[in-house]
């Protein structure tokens, strides 16, 4: 997909009789050494590592196209039914989540402590806004709605 981007914009500057900026074989070498240190990185891991790591990106991966989906369809702040600070954080987890993703795939451990931190931050807003706000357990939380 990289590669596909840069060759888009390098024709786009042929087009337009400007030089490119960069050249196949720049493209090719940057393409080469990032699959080589992330296969390298992938294959230092074990199965249940792997497994792990796999769970953790596909929770934040779903979670954080759950979060870009509220924003798409109730606009930028869209849990109106609670207070805006809470509001704002829960917003927040549409780039938080997919930065989990990046920072697991390129610096696992500093992906694994922020996914951590996040887990635990949203556990407990949400345990405070279940009771606070709409009077539920943990256990019967449905999660949060974009809209009143």
């Amino acid at each position: 997909m990289l590669v596909s981007l840069l060759e888009m914009v390098n024709l786009h500057n042929e087009d337009h009789g400007y030089s490119n900026f960069l050249s196949s074989s720049d493209v090719n070498q940057f393409i080469y050494k990032t699959r080589g240190y992330a296969t390298m990185l992938w294959n230092r891991f074990t199965f249940n590592y792997k497994l792990i790591l796999s769970l953790y990106i596909l929770g934040f991966l779903i979670g954080g196209i759950h979060h870009w989906l509220d924003i798409v369809a109730g606009g930028l702040l869209p849990y109106r039914s609670v207070p805006l600070a809470f509001n704002i954080f829960l917003t927040s987890l549409a780039l938080l989540d997919l930065l989990v993703v990046l920072l697991l795939l390129i610096k696992p451990l500093a992906g694994i402590a922020l996914a951590i931190g996040i887990m635990i931050l949203d556990l407990s807003v949400d345990i405070y806004l279940g009771f606070s706000y709409w009077n539920i357990t943990p256990i019967n939380n449905p999660g949060l709605k974009y809209a009143d």
